[in-house]
């Protein structure tokens, strides 16, 4: 049997929806819930990334993944660590 589906992202969670990026840099992370039917995210979850872009398009940041917090490969939560630089464009 050949594993031709994708993984997919099944949920995101947030650990803040707001961040004053005022006075210095900001924290924040992602908790994706990834599925894959067959082979699960052994080696893939390394080369996986959450962007987060600015309204006016001139500025990204990357999360990457650092752990997976519950589950297995086939079905587990992984965390996604993101800063987000001081005086960012409100909305990234």
């Amino acid at each position: 049997m050949s594993d031709t589906n994708s993984p997919t992202v099944e949920s995101l969670s947030f650990s803040a929806t707001e961040v004053s990026t005022s006075s210095a840099d900001a924290s924040i992370t992602i908790t994706a819930n990834i599925k894959d039917d067959l082979s699960g995210l052994n080696d893939e979850i390394t080369y996986s990334y959450i962007e987060l872009t600015n309204p006016s398009e001139t500025t990204s940041v990357y999360g990457y993944p650092t752990t997976r917090t519950s589950g297995t490969n086939i079905d587990g939560s992984f965390e996604f660590n993101i800063t987000i630089p001081q005086y960012s464009e409100n909305g990234l």
